[in-house]
């Protein structure tokens, strides 16, 4: 079964205490099959209208 938890590279890296860069987790990421990376959609910023 997957998992379609997000969670950020730096999380990643932080949990594991790894010694290597963002760039280098993410290449790892990229390349194991059984993990897929998918970058999130940026969503715009809200305006005066929408806060309450």
């Amino acid at each position: 079964m997957g998992s379609n938890k997000a969670i950020i590279i730096s999380k990643i890296k932080a949990d594991l205490d790894l010694s290597v860069s963002k760039s280098t987790v993410l290449r790892a990421i990229k390349e194991d099959n059984n993990l897929v990376y998918k970058k999130m959609r940026q969503s715009p910023n809200l305006k005066e209208v929408h806060k309450l």
